[in-house]
């Protein structure tokens, strides 16, 4: 099973929990900051939907994630040389969007289509963060059953 989804991946909100008036524990999920998560979410879903299995898998699944965001114009060079890395630019990304919040998003939005929970992840192959530089900002995403 394979997706790619195009456009900047947005990540899942952080759990937070409070106590109500009533003395209960609620755990809800903070998306502030978040615009266009659903969205995102919905797409990821629907291209996984083009790849998805007769029934969504019962069984352990293996999961591959690549996250690619686009390079800073710094690590070009100017006039003559602005299609040429500069030789200090870094091959991959130390600071971004965080990739445990965009691979849950990714989990969620699976549940469902390539397996029957998210719970049926039993191994993450690869997670990375990458720069694009052989095409536009993306998501590329893999499952195998196990």
């Amino acid at each position: 099973m394979k997706a790619t989804v195009y456009g900047q991946a947005r990540p899942q909100g952080s759990p937070r929990g409070f106590l109500s008036k009533s003395g209960k524990i609620v755990v809800t999920e903070d998306t502030r900051g978040n615009r266009g998560y659903r969205s995102w979410r919905q797409s990821v879903s629907l291209e996984m939907l083009q790849d998805a299995p007769q029934t969504p898998v019962d069984g352990p699944v293996a999961v591959s994630l690549r996250i690619y965001v686009p390079r800073p114009k710094a690590h070009f060079g100017t006039g003559a040389n602005s299609a040429k890395l500069k030789p200090t630019a870094p091959e991959r990304p130390a600071t971004g969007i965080d990739v445990d919040k965009i691979l849950r998003a990714v989990l969620d939005a699976g549940t469902g289509i390539w397996w029957k929970d998210d719970k049926r992840v039993a191994e993450i192959e690869r997670l990375a963060r990458l720069y694009a530089d052989d095409g536009p900002e993306r998501i590329e995403v893999e499952a195998r059953p196990l």
